[in-house]
């Protein structure tokens, strides 16, 4: 007989071959818990280290992988404007390389806030050791 257990545990273990497939979306489990894709084209906002920034994400492929553009909003660096790429993770974390620097920026799955998606973790700069804060909302138009 097949209880909830069984089949809870079953469940799990489909959802873990899955998520070890190369053809896996990353993002699809957060899509499952709010119904709405997590990270697609278009501007979003966050922090680079303690800089508001304005996120642009040019194109996101069916494994997670994309690439964008970051323009600091404030701060010293105010108007700068850097190419990223990127790579969602399969637990739902995120990573983003700052193209032509070594910067890295790396978080958890997000939280759902409000009506935002957030990923807050750090970004690691190789030249200085230094590890900064690095956030990145988005918006989510279906939470209400």
């Amino acid at each position: 007989m097949l209880t909830y257990s069984r089949l809870r545990a079953l469940a799990l273990t489909i959802l873990g071959l899955i998520c070890l497939s190369a053809a896996w979306n990353p993002l699809r489990a957060v899509e499952a818990t709010a119904g709405e894709p997590a990270l697609c084209a278009g501007e979003h906002y966050g922090m680079w280290h303690a800089d508001e920034a304005k996120f642009t994400i040019d194109k996101v492929d069916d494994h997670g992988k994309f690439t964008g553009r970051v323009e600091l909003l404030d701060g010293v660096y105010r108007g700068d404007t850097f190419a990223i790429t990127g790579e969602t993770t399969c637990d739902g974390g995120i990573e983003i390389t700052r193209t032509g620097l070594d910067q890295v920026s790396k978080a958890e799955a997000p939280e759902l806030e409000a009506h935002h998606f957030v990923w807050r973790g750090k970004t690691y700069i190789a030249a200085t050791n230094a590890k900064l804060l690095f956030e990145l909302r988005l918006w989510n138009p279906k939470q209400k």
